[in-house]
């Protein structure tokens, strides 16, 4: 009986974990760690922290952000921000 479900719940199950691990690794890389950690237990702050700008002294703003996007970053984080 459940033997036939299974293909059709393996697809949108492998495809919630695979977003569920791309966003957890985005959220280390923005340096957004409360939300990576707290996501596991609550998934949509897994999507929170991967869509909110990035903390300035991070690996993400400091290789993807430009001028703009770095001063509002440094304004969200003062207590971040690095000269």
């Amino acid at each position: 009986m459940f033997a036939s479900l299974e293909p059709v719940l393996f697809v949108p199950i492998g495809l919630l974990v695979i977003v569920d691990i791309w966003a957890f690794v985005v959220c280390v890389m923005k340096g957004k760690y409360y939300f990576a950690v707290f996501g596991i237990l609550f998934h949509p702050l897994f999507y929170i922290g991967a869509i909110r700008i990035a903390k300035p002294d991070s690996s993400w703003a400091k290789s993807r952000y430009g001028e703009e996007k770095m001063r509002i970053a440094r304004e969200r984080f003062p207590q971040a921000a690095i000269a």
